[in-house]
């Protein structure tokens, strides 16, 4: 019983055959395809939303399938995100812990530098004063905040001849 098989020759096609070929297809039904195109543009969100519940169905269907027939294949995986969760906590913990100490060492060591500093500044300067001993000789003897200063009041603009606007000489 021998199958006889025949050589089936495809003559190639050349590329300007191909060009040609594609050229015609494209000439008859661009358009069409062109529209079909915007078309899938224009309700592409739609269609993705449908395609996205399908898919989750479906996801979801395999996995109540798997785990309806293997009920310590669930219970295997419950306790593992039990365990993973867990885990998780008692690393957030230990960070925090590490946080925490951190914290307080850095409040012990700034309270440290304002006892250095203000043990190192003259008895006259209070604490968190940052510039040395001041040189200044401060406000004027004959100042008195009450008084006001006549530099920061109110002065209305003097007035001018040409309160119309006529002053400027362009007739």
């Amino acid at each position: 019983m021998e199958i006889e098989t025949e050589e089936i020759l495809v003559d190639p096609a050349t590329p300007s055959e191909v060009l040609t070929t594609g050229g015609y297809f494209f000439s008859q039904y661009g358009w069409f395809i062109f529209a079909g195109l915007v078309v899938l543009g224009i309700y592409w969100n739609k269609i993705q939303k449908h395609i996205d519940r399908w898919y989750d169905k479906r996801e979801s269907r395999k996995y109540a399938e798997k785990y309806h027939k293997n009920p310590d294949l669930a219970l295997e995986r419950v306790e593992a995100m039990e365990r993973a969760r867990k885990k998780q906590q008692e690393e957030l913990n230990r960070k925090a812990l590490e946080h925490q100490e951190k914290m307080k060492e850095r409040e012990r060591q700034q309270l440290m530098e304002k006892i250095a500093k203000a043990e190192k500044q003259e008895g006259g300067n209070r604490l968190g004063n940052d510039s040395g001993p001041s040189n200044s000789k401060g406000f004027k003897s004959d100042y008195n905040p009450l008084m006001g200063d006549s530099s920061s009041r109110y002065k209305p603009p003097k007035r001018s001849g040409c309160s119309g606007g006529g002053c400027g000489g362009g007739k």
